[in-house]
């Protein structure tokens, strides 16, 4: 058996933050920051040296962030063989009713699909978003109060390989 190749470990954790800068307590954000028009944001927390945590705000307009996990089934469950592609994909958690994955489950993402909903940072005036944005396996957003609606918006999805678990099964 070859082995797959070796790749450093990161520990990162990405969020979605309700405004740039916030100035309440413990980093809360607050209706004031932002100059009174608080700007959703996406932010990295990593782990650095001490061990300390590094927050750093990444992008701007980022208004929400959904992941769907994807697993590879091994043989012993699924008629196909294992083969580091995605067989189905989950969101990984109870929200939606459904069982949440296993430890074991875990161990077969293969895979992720990020959706990020991105929104323009100024108001635009005379706009009133009346779209529903897909986002993934989390379903829909949609806006519906007058103080979302000046903004443009996209979503951005990509799928993204997971190379260690993948490499593995794929040979």
């Amino acid at each position: 058996v070859t082995p797959a190749v070796l790749r450093r470990y990161l520990v990162n954790i990405y969020y979605v933050r309700s405004c740039r800068e916030p100035t309440g307590s413990g980093g809360v954000c607050q209706s004031s920051d932002d100059g009174g028009n608080p700007i959703p944001t996406l932010v990295r927390v990593e782990l650095g040296a001490g061990p300390a945590w590094v927050i750093t705000p990444l992008v701007e307009g980022i208004e929400d962030m959904q992941i769907d996990y994807g697993l590879d089934i091994p043989p012993s469950v699924a008629a196909s063989e294992s083969d580091g592609a995605p067989d189905l994909y989950s969101t990984g958690t109870y929200s939606e009713g459904t069982t949440a994955m296993t430890p074991d489950d875990w161990a077969n993402v293969v895979a992720v699909k990020i959706h990020l909903l991105a929104r323009s940072v100024e108001q635009e005036p005379g706009y009133q978003d009346a779209k529903s944005y897909n986002m993934g396996l989390a379903g829909s957003v949609s806006f519906t109060a007058a103080a979302d609606k000046p903004y443009t918006r996209h979503v951005f999805t990509q799928q993204v390989r997971l190379v260690n678990p993948s490499g593995r099964r794929a040979q």
